[in-house]
């Protein structure tokens, strides 16, 4: 599986392929220099239980500790993630 990443202004995704089929996507928005926000993490029908989420998560991470910018977590699942790993916690933007 590959990631690719799509950025266009203010507005991106992560997007996961198994070959030329699309596993899932994370989508994003930046908000400010300092702040990212994370709208939304879907896994495709057929790929669930399969790191899809978790894949995506990670290239999150990677792109905001790069850029050295902050995460509002709007999406439920970037959110549950950032919560559960205490090492990440300082990612998480002060709203």
């Amino acid at each position: 599986m590959e990631v690719k990443h799509i950025q266009r202004n203010d507005k991106g995704a992560f997007k996961l392929y198994d070959g030329e089929v699309l596993a899932g996507v994370l989508e994003y928005e930046i908000l400010t220099s300092e702040v990212l926000s994370a709208l939304h993490t879907e896994t495709q029908s057929g790929f669930e239980g399969k790191g899809v989420g978790a894949t995506l998560f990670n290239a999150l991470i990677d792109f905001v500790k790069n850029k050295e910018l902050k995460i509002n977590p709007l999406c439920p699942f970037v959110k549950a993630k950032l919560e559960k790993d205490e090492s990440l916690h300082y990612l998480i933007a002060k709203m």
